[in-house]
């Protein structure tokens, strides 16, 4: 929590305070919503406020994931190579597992080769070793940590999910992998002051 207040204060010293919040859901019958209700108003209201902006009927929806990938993501089997055009473009969902699948589908148009690099779980103590088997370890996909499989690409755009070198490596960083070894990663850092800054990433055993 420390460290997402550093990086939102962060964004406030370089870009200036914010002078729009936009809430962007799906159930307008939400605990945080309704309790947030004047007296005599529902959920579905218009907001007649000028500080409101009304997203009613935003977008165009897509027909499938292929082709909203093609719509945010065109010809990037050759685009990925301009980090500035990669950095304006992001595909929210509300799942982890719709996280993965994306990013798995752009990850296989991207023309350069894939490595893998495997988690290996164990526990502290051996005599959990039956209650804790190595296949329940490696199928736990928590939030924060890396999946026990994980597949990255040159051009591969990556976000830091912690601060590895402060200032520059930062929790949410945007970075572009640049080369891949066995036990480290080379990235570029995409965007901010250090964009264009080179770095590598160990990998931790």
């Amino acid at each position: 929590m420390f460290e997402k207040q550093q990086d939102a204060m962060a964004y406030v010293r370089k870009y200036g305070c914010p002078d729009m919040f936009i809430t962007v859901t799906t159930n307008p019958n939400w605990k945080e919503i309704t309790d947030h209700l004047l007296e005599g108003q529902h959920p579905h209201d218009t907001m007649q406020s000028p500080d409101y902006v009304s997203l009613l009927n935003f977008g165009t929806p897509a027909e499938n994931i292929d082709i909203l990938l093609d719509r945010i993501y065109p010809q990037i089997h050759s685009n990925y190579e301009k980090h500035t055009w990669l950095i304006q473009r992001a595909i929210l969902a509300p799942h982890n597992g719709s996280v993965s699948q994306i990013n798995k589908l752009l990850a296989e148009k991207l023309p350069t080769q894939t490595h893998t690099y495997t988690v290996i779980s164990s526990v502290v103590d051996e005599e959990q070793a039956v209650q804790f088997p190595v296949e329940f370890l490696n199928s736990i996909e928590a939030s924060g940590l890396p999946p026990h499989v994980l597949d990255l690409k040159c051009g591969m755009p990556v976000m830091l999910l912690r601060s590895i070198k402060p200032p520059e490596l930062m929790n949410g960083t945007w970075c572009i992998i640049h080369n891949c070894n066995r036990h480290f990663v080379e990235v570029v850092i995409a965007a901010g002051i250090y964009s264009g800054h080179h770095h590598s990433i160990p990998r931790i055993l």
